[in-house]
């Protein structure tokens, strides 16, 4: 069956498959679009809800998904491969959360292709090592595949 974050990756996939214009139209119009069809399957499967989580303290700031059992930030973005990265405000929302006292162990950026190359250059690799060195948080990087034509 797998774990609650495999599923919700898997969910993110087959929402994107769905979509085969999802990495062709606007930015704010594909996220906005992805994340109500992945907000919903999510509160369909789970008896609880995972999306839209405030926990950066007394910041309004949510994260996309939280599962807390499995210690696990998840931040969709769909901009993700290009120059204009959210990476470090995903990171500090963490830190923020942390701070407040969630037991947070990983973050999972979930980004269109082209994410995972942008995270190999050496600032985000920088980032990325200074992260899990001082805070003890493990960031993935992982890519939403274009959808099957």
């Amino acid at each position: 069956m797998g774990t609650i974050i495999d599923r919700l990756l898997s969910h993110a996939q087959s929402v994107a498959d769905a979509m085969p214009d999802i990495f062709a139209t606007k930015k704010n119009q594909s996220t906005n679009s992805c994340m109500r069809s992945l907000n919903h399957i999510v509160a369909e499967e789970f008896s609880h809800s995972f999306f839209e989580q405030r926990i950066c303290g007394q910041t309004a700031f949510c994260v996309d998904f939280y599962v807390r059992p499995e210690k696990t930030v998840i931040e969709v973005e769909l901009s993700a491969g290009s120059s204009g990265t959210n990476l470090e405000r995903d990171i500090f929302k963490v830190l923020l959360a942390k701070d407040a006292g969630e037991d947070i162990s990983t973050l999972i950026i979930l980004g269109v292709p082209g994410t995972v190359k942008r995270q190999l250059e050496p600032g985000p690799r920088a980032i990325l090592a200074w992260v899990k060195r001082h805070h003890n948080l493990e960031v993935s990087v992982r890519e939403i595949n274009s959808p099957k034509a």
